[in-house]
């Protein structure tokens, strides 16, 4: 998977900083817009794009130029995965009929990436990462002090905001430094999950965030994927559902 200079799209600059760092240790050139028109004229420019990840508005003139004009490229033609920073809205993309390959909800981990590409490279249909971000879907605790509740603390109990089957975000009051390694015990709301997870990001808190670690796991006890996919499913069913309805009030 050749993936030499990807362009970046997002209003936000926050988000375009995120997405270039998580670009930026697996590819050689990363380059950014903020606004659709901006990359369009990119795209115009450069014929050597391996790949559009943007985080733009539906319905508006210049996404509709932009998408058109990725598609219009020659073999091997660029690919292009779309985000939404509101997760509720993924399928709102996919029903759109975009044509993208794939479609992702913030925050994004280069391993999300690599599997929409490796999907959709095996003819497979474009894939919407259904994430769960709701207040907290559970807790993670050290799985080492997890057994000794009279250990628990703030620091080492950490809500759950963000939860797919690659990573998490985890609210924490006592951030561990990247590349930390940790085994965290999820308590779902319908099973246990232990999993081993490695920090990839590490986010201080403010006025609009919590502080809290971004984590990739790394391996699961035995049983315990099965146990997070069937939890992640039935969010997904429930998302699909809650959508189904808006549209059908619409």
């Amino acid at each position: 998977m050749d993936l030499t200079h990807v362009l970046v799209i997002d209003e936000s600059q926050l988000g375009r900083e995120a997405l270039e760092a998580v670009l930026s240790a697996h590819v050689e050139h990363v380059l950014s817009a903020k606004s659709a028109a901006e990359g369009l004229a990119i795209v115009e420019r450069l014929h050597d794009l391996s790949l559009v990840v943007a985080c733009v508005a539906l319905g508006h003139v210049d996404t509709d130029a932009l998408v058109a004009r990725i598609l219009r490229r020659p073999e091997p033609r660029t690919r292009l995965i779309l985000v939404e920073a509101r997760p509720g809205e993924l399928e709102s993309l996919r029903f759109a009929d975009l044509a993208a390959d794939g479609y992702l909800a913030k925050p994004i981990m280069f391993r999300d990436i690599t599997r929409v590409l490796k999907r959709t490279q095996q003819g497979t249909p474009a894939e919407v990462a259904h994430r769960v971000r709701t207040e907290p879907v559970g807790y993670a605790l050290r799985r080492s002090l997890a057994a000794d509740r009279r250990r628990e603390v703030s620091h080492i109990t950490w809500a759950i905001h963000d939860l797919s089957m690659t990573g998490a975000f985890i609210e924490s009051h006592g951030p561990l430094p990247v590349d930390a390694a940790i085994g965290p015990e999820l308590q779902l709301p319908s099973s246990i999950v232990h999993a081993e997870a490695k920090v990839m990001r590490v986010q201080t808190p403010c006025w609009e965030h919590v502080a809290g670690i971004g984590v990739a796991f790394t391996g699961f006890a035995d049983g315990h994927e099965a146990r997070l996919r069937e939890f992640i499913a039935v969010r997904k069913r429930a998302t699909e559902e809650r959508n189904q309805g808006r549209a059908g009030a619409r």
